[in-house]
């Protein structure tokens, strides 16, 4: 009775997908949920899979099962002890056309500037300490990206878990955006001292499985302990297996960013369409798009013609003629270009990097305020169907943060390693900075209520009679001798 029941339904999500309903290639066997009962993790530690072959594990602990047939839980069905029976479908990654710039002045990264990221990075903020899990095709080793994946594994293997190697180039682009190291000559990640956990669920642009990818979410939580989750793929179906996944990831704090689909249509595609998900749209005009007229500014401000629209739309980022490091020169930089909204929920995954190393108590409903209170309202006045709340702005979400701190210490990493700033909010309209530097044994410090676009500081919030004592630092980051803080001069 489950079998008639639940292939029309198969076939229902195929159909809204836009795509021929061809039962062997869309799903692959299907995902089992048993009930609460006790029958499925026994107290010796075995599962249910180790009593029936006809079942494989998937997260035994919250009773999740994978099996080729639905005759083979035809016993378990009549004994009531079935929640939820899903497809285990296929889901795409959304990526749309590649294509190579014609001319140098593309190497410079067109996209950066419309979020404004570099007034964030002006400000010292670059995503420190905070690990983005990167659910999609893995990431290949590329010189620019290799420093910054910490960890991952390959949920499409189970011999080789360990290698998360991405075989599309979809991963690795997603990571490049997010965090190709700074300094490098070649391209900059929006968030470039972020790390990157690459959970690899895809080993092409479409069929990564339900079950996979579950796995991978709940991983990214429970095994690599991820701030961010990004998953630019999706499925035009509400399961109740992926629903789970997202509510659990939800419930452990992370921050989780989807993209919003490649088909110009305003179905709802999932996970994006959860409440707890960020689901972020497209803006940008593709090269074939462009007329002489279209500047860039104007380009970005215009939905993207594939790019899925709809109530469930949070915000837009660019997402066209976005230039990566990719797979296919993994020691040097080669201009390649991608389009899709798979590209810009990176950016907003990238963004909400920059914001937790601010404030790394920062929750997914926080930071959602922060993107609505900053963005850039395009189209229609308020929330509408092709933007969603507006244009994320990257500068505008850490001015906001770091503006709510009374004092603000930045170790200056990357410009100036002898020397690093305080800066204290509490003026009437001015930030104050004190820079302070070592010369030779001695401190020196100067103050200053002219913000300058060229200074550098992040993430330490300290009070201020731990200042001198706590929170000086070598170029080394390590504290100075207290000692040495005594010969502190103040000129």
């Amino acid at each position: 009775m489950i079998k008639k029941l639940l292939l029309p339904t198969i076939c229902l999500l195929i159909l809204l997908s836009a795509v021929t309903c061809r039962a062997q290639t869309e799903y692959d066997g299907y995902i089992i949920k048993f009930k609460d009962t006790g029958i499925s993790l026994f107290s010796d530690g075995s599962t249910l899979a180790d009593t029936d072959d006809n079942l494989e594990n998937m997260i035994p602990e919250w009773n999740m099962y994978t099996t080729d047939s639905l005759e083979n839980i035809a016993e378990y069905e009549k004994a009531g002890l079935i929640e939820s029976i899903s497809p285990n479908v296929y889901f795409k990654l959304y990526t749309d056309h590649i294509f190579t710039p014609q001319d140098s002045h593309y190497k410079s990264q067109r996209t950066l500037p419309i979020i404004n990221v570099g007034d964030a990075w002006n400000m010292g903020v670059f995503g420190e300490d905070v690990t983005i899990g990167l659910v999609d095709s893995g990431v290949a080793w590329h010189y620019d990206i290799a420093d910054n994946v910490v960890a991952g594994y390959n949920y499409t293997s189970e011999t080789d878990t360990a290698d998360y190697t991405d075989t599309c180039d979809h991963g690795t682009c997603c990571a490049s955006i997010m965090a190709s190291i700074a300094g490098t000559g070649d391209l900059i990640g929006i968030a470039p001292k972020a790390k990157i956990v690459a959970l690899k669920a895809f080993t092409a642009l479409t069929g990564g499985k339900l079950s996979h990818i579950v796995q991978a979410i709940k991983d990214a939580v429970d095994v690599y302990n991820c701030d961010i989750i990004n998953m630019s793929f999706g499925i035009y179906s509400n399961d109740p297996i992926l629903k789970e996944a997202i509510d659990y990831a939800s419930s452990k704090g992370a921050i989780l960013v989807a993209a919003a689909g490649n088909d110009n249509t305003s179905m709802t595609s999932y996970p994006g369409g959860y409440d707890s998900v960020i689901n972020v749209a497209s803006v940008g005009l593709k090269q074939s798009e462009r007329t002489p007229q279209t500047t860039d500014a104007d380009s970005y401000r215009t939905k993207s013609s594939f790019s899925n629209y709809g109530t469930s739309i949070s915000f837009v980022a660019p997402g066209a003629y976005v230039l990566c490091n990719n797979m296919y020169n993994p020691n040097g930089y080669n201009g390649r270009c991608y389009n899709g909204t798979s590209f810009s929920a990176p950016v907003v995954s990238a963004i909400a990097a920059l914001c937790k190393s601010i404030n790394p108590d920062l929750t997914h409903a926080e930071f959602e305020q922060l993107l609505i209170d900053t963005c850039e309202d395009l189209g229609t006045e308020g929330k509408d169907i092709y933007f969603g709340y507006g244009l994320v702005n990257a500068a505008a979400c850490v001015d906001k943060l770091v503006k709510e701190k009374d004092i603000y210490i930045s170790p200056i990493t990357v410009i100036n390693r002898k020397a690093f700033q305080i800066i204290n909010n509490n003026t009437e309209s001015e930030y104050a900075y004190t820079d302070i530097w070592q010369n030779g044994d001695i401190i020196n410090m100067t103050t200053t209520l002219s913000p300058n676009s060229s200074r550098v500081y992040s993430g330490i919030k300290a009070k201020p009679t731990d200042i001198l004592s706590h929170f000086i630092w070598e170029r080394n980051l390590k504290p100075i001798h207290k000692s040495t803080i005594n010969k502190a001069t103040t000129p």
